[in-house]
């Protein structure tokens, strides 16, 4: 390879490294802009603003938050259905190990919300199944209790609360699983 030859493929490559640092700084800058939004509670810019960045950014590591941040304004305009469609993409098609249990448990509080307290169990369920790690565990423990209460399935709330209590004796949701328990004692207590 001739010293000219060596040059401009060095040249080349320092041309695609500044390129990409160059892309990269342009997609923290939009999703930085976007998350601005969402702070600012311009939820329907924010999601203009996220989707552009994926639309732009194909490639970049934010893809996945941003997506998430849809779901998450949808959810926050109380557009539970969509907010469902945009978790099920974190979940599905970017498989972020980092954003994938967050999206399920938010897909199962939309369900619960939407009051299809069956399909939020199945959700909060695959929390704690397929994310055995995840720090989201204990909520879906707590949100599956939850539901059961709605469904005015006591025993079975009663149960899953006491799960919580038992295996998770420092976690945040004791304390709150404990009022649960007590508001279902006294429930059970009146229909017998």
């Amino acid at each position: 390879m001739t010293k000219v030859n060596r040059l401009i493929f060095m040249l080349f490559l320092i041309h695609i490294f500044i390129l990409s640092s160059y892309g990269k700084d342009i997609a923290d800058n939009e999703y930085k802009f976007a998350f601005k939004s969402w702070e600012n509670g311009n939820l329907s810019g924010a999601i203009k603003k996220f989707q552009l960045l994926i639309k732009n950014h194909p490639e970049s590591q934010l893809r996945d938050n941003a997506q998430f941040m849809i779901g998450k304004c949808y959810y926050y305009k109380w557009n539970l259905n969509k907010a469902i469609e945009e978790f099920k993409k974190v979940i599905k098609i970017y498989q972020s190990k980092e954003l994938s249990d967050k999206a399920q448990r938010w897909l199962g509080d939309s369900y619960f919300f939407l009051k299809k307290y069956d399909q939020a169990i199945i959700e909060y369920k695959k929390v704690i199944d397929n994310y055995p790690e995840s720090k989201e565990k204990t909520t879906a423990y707590y949100q599956i209790g939850k539901c059961y209460y709605e469904k005015k399935e006591y025993k079975k709330a009663k149960e899953q609360f006491q799960l919580i209590i038992i295996k998770y004796p420092k976690d945040k949701w004791v304390k709150q699983s404990k009022f649960e328990i007590s508001k279902i004692e006294k429930i059970l207590s009146k229909n017998k």
